[in-house]
């Protein structure tokens, strides 16, 4: 079977972690972070580290710093930005663009790019069926999407199915499932996103008949979003996770129907909570609360925890999701300001970064930009975190308003 193109470390790290470290998160590619961010905002620290970071040799960083930068640009499609993002050799680079323009969808130079690259000769095609869902009807685009359904490599026709779904072009599921029904299904977070957003039920018989076909990494999330369309096959392949998984399969499980909306999804969390391993039960419980679905001790308790890092990070990712819910647990709210405190003063970048994206969800948590711009100049700090440390500026200047 194929693979995408995109870095598959970074792709394994977000399956088997939803944490941080990765370009991806459980919102891949970028995270919760992007979707605050609109053009006009501005914070001249911020947008240092975010030009600095675009010339970076690593891509997941470049990527992000280079959409964050798209996104909050006045100029359309984020001027001279967009085309460089859209020319980068790096498919992943190219993904995280494609997420920017569609946050700027009603500008007609955004809806351009994205058919530019949907349309494209070279352009990796889950990126290429990736934009050619958020782009706008038009020929060309139908003529691409159904050359490559007609003719394409297989592994390549599901994420053009989907576009295909969006557009109403004939025959888009039954090449999609064709497809998937062969195991054709890489290792793509943000395909299976997309699939998620998109309610895309069509293609459920080959996503359910790929199951014991697939890479082992990606058993967790296709599990978690069948578990939450209601298919038998996925609950079963969920409760095989559950019964004889690996700790990690788990913990992707718990992540990925972190990720997911509607009773099914939070029955399944439910189901983690109550009969996974050890460090599973308390993730689901996590993400739980950041819900509003649980109570706040295991956030707390685990946001306090000096020996062990991943429960602090992973606390701090649900303490930021849970402040920005409709009615924040007040134990939490009073709790924040200090744990995120604490968590920009970690030892472990990974913890930093945690309380950064939480910051970043919706700028909520009591922090005044301030206590975040040292980070910015921190010669000492990882690149990620400067990257993370000027988002979360940006997203606390449009919590200002």
């Amino acid at each position: 079977m194929r693979r995408s193109s995109a870095p598959t470390a970074l792709l394994l790290c977000a399956l088997l972690s939803g944490l941080v470290g990765c370009a991806a998160a459980r919102r891949p590619p970028e995270g919760q972070a992007a979707a605050a961010l609109r053009p006009g905002l501005a914070h001249a620290g911020a947008a240092g580290a975010l030009q600095a970071a675009a010339a970076d040799p690593d891509p997941a960083l470049r990527g992000i710093a280079l959409s964050a930068l798209i996104r909050v640009e006045t100029a359309p499609a984020g001027g001279a930005l967009g085309p460089r993002a859209a020319w980068d050799p790096s498919p992943w680079v190219q993904r995280q663009l494609v997420e920017a323009l569609a946050a700027r969808a009603t500008e007609p130079e955004s809806g351009a790019l994205l058919t530019d690259l949907a349309t494209r000769p070279g352009v990796e095609p889950y990126v290429a069926c990736a934009a050619a869902l958020r782009a706008p009807a038009g020929p060309a685009l139908t003529a691409r999407l159904s050359a490559q359904l007609e003719r394409g490599p297989r592994w390549a026709r599901p994420p053009c199915a989907l576009a295909g779904l969006r557009h109403g072009l004939s025959g888009a599921d039954a090449a999609g499932n064709a497809a998937l029904a062969e195991g054709d299904l890489p290792l793509n977070l943000g395909f299976l996103a997309d699939l998620s957003a998109e309610d895309a039920r069509a293609l459920s018989p080959g996503l359910e008949a790929a199951l014991p076909l697939i890479e082992p990494e990606l058993l967790p999330p296709l599990a978690a979003l069948l578990v939450a369309w209601g298919a038998p096959a996925g609950r079963a392949a969920a409760a095989g996770l559950l019964a004889e998984g690996a700790v990690t399969d788990q913990l992707g499980l718990a992540d990925a129907l972190a990720g997911l909306r509607g009773a099914e999804a939070e029955a399944g969390l439910r189901e983690v909570a109550a009969g996974g391993a050890p460090a599973a039960r308390e993730a689901a419980r996590l993400h739980l609360a950041a819900r509003g679905a649980g109570p706040a001790a295991p956030v707390l308790e685990a946001a306090a925890d000096a020996e062990d890092r991943e429960r602090r990070a992973r606390a701090l990712l649900a303490l930021g999701g849970a402040l920005c819910g409709a009615s924040p647990d007040k134990r939490l709210a009073r709790a924040a300001p200090e744990l995120l405190r604490a968590g920009l003063r970690d030892e472990d970048d990974r913890v930093q970064i945690a309380a950064l994206q939480a910051i970043s969800v919706c700028g909520a948590g009591g922090l005044k930009a301030a206590e975040l711009e040292p980070l910015l100049v921190d010669a000492e700090a990882e690149g990620r975190v400067r990257v993370e440390a000027a988002r979360a500026l940006l997203v606390l200047a449009a919590a200002r308003g």
